[in-house]
């Protein structure tokens, strides 16, 4: 597993980093609010013009959607038989999170 050096490194070096990050946000929120307002009504024009396209190329690509996420699922199912049999061989306990999705 990860050894208590890393972990004790990365900790540290997140305390000291996150004050930093913190002020370089509130600094930047205000531009960035600026920014949301100014660009708005274009994001929406776009939006709005390209509302048709994307509906017709969701149709279009809807059977080749459904097959791809058929294929994930199967992988997933298959994933998980095999960790789980790799698991009951080796008698250890499972690793949590890995590989939930």
């Amino acid at each position: 597993m990860v050894p208590a050096k890393s972990v004790e490194v990365y900790q540290a070096s997140r305390e000291a980093i996150s004050a930093h990050v913190l002020k370089a946000h509130e600094f930047a929120d205000p531009y960035f609010q600026e920014a949301k307002k100014l660009s708005k009504p274009y994001i929406d024009q776009v939006a709005k013009a390209s509302k048709p396209h994307v509906e017709k190329l969701k149709t279009t690509l809807k059977p080749y959607t459904d097959k791809a996420g058929d294929a994930y699922e199967m992988f997933v199912e298959t994933d998980n038989l095999y960790h789980q049999q790799k698991e009951q061989e080796s008698g250890e306990e499972p690793v949590r999170g890995v590989k939930t999705l």
